[in-house]
């Protein structure tokens, strides 16, 4: 017999397991929470990659509307704007490099148009890629010439 509380929540047969497994309101509660957990740490640790939610972890065995709800409690952000910033932040730490270009970084980002891109570092960070990488060097000019005139 298997224990339903509506009908997204009768995931509740593992791979490991033949049979069905009875849970509680609480044990699928913290089961869920556990796949917003894992869907974080998947972002977190592939913050340019495209795949789909499911795709990037196969096995969660809980419904997209449970799934969103437990990720929105626990990073106060919906999954896509979860991912959205993470990606941003791995965006800003490749232009810092100073080694890639705008249109570079778009590209290793996933997007085709830089224009996309753009508008969306601009969302996360209230200034184009452009505009941050002015302000970075600016702000790495200035430290240079306030620790070159220094005793000398």
């Amino acid at each position: 017999m298997k224990v339903c509380y509506n009908q997204e929540t009768c995931f509740l047969e593992f791979i490991l397991h033949s049979k069905p497994i009875l849970m509680t309101r609480k044990e699928t509660a913290n089961f869920i929470h556990l796949a917003a957990l894992s869907v974080q740490k998947a972002i977190d640790s592939n913050p340019l990659s495209r795949k789909s939610v499911t795709q990037l972890v196969p096995d969660l065995y809980v419904g997209r509307n449970q799934l969103q709800t437990a990720f929105k409690q626990l990073t106060k952000q919906t999954i896509k704007r979860y991912r959205l910033i993470k990606r941003m932040e791995a965006a800003r730490d490749l232009l810092s490099s100073e080694v890639e270009s705008v249109k570079e970084v778009a590209l290793q980002c996933g997007y085709r148009n830089p224009g996309n891109f753009n508008k969306d570092f601009k969302e996360v960070f209230n200034k184009t890629p452009g505009e941050w990488l002015n302000d970075n060097l600016k702000n790495k000019y200035n430290g240079y010439n306030q620790n070159s005139h220094g005793d000398g």
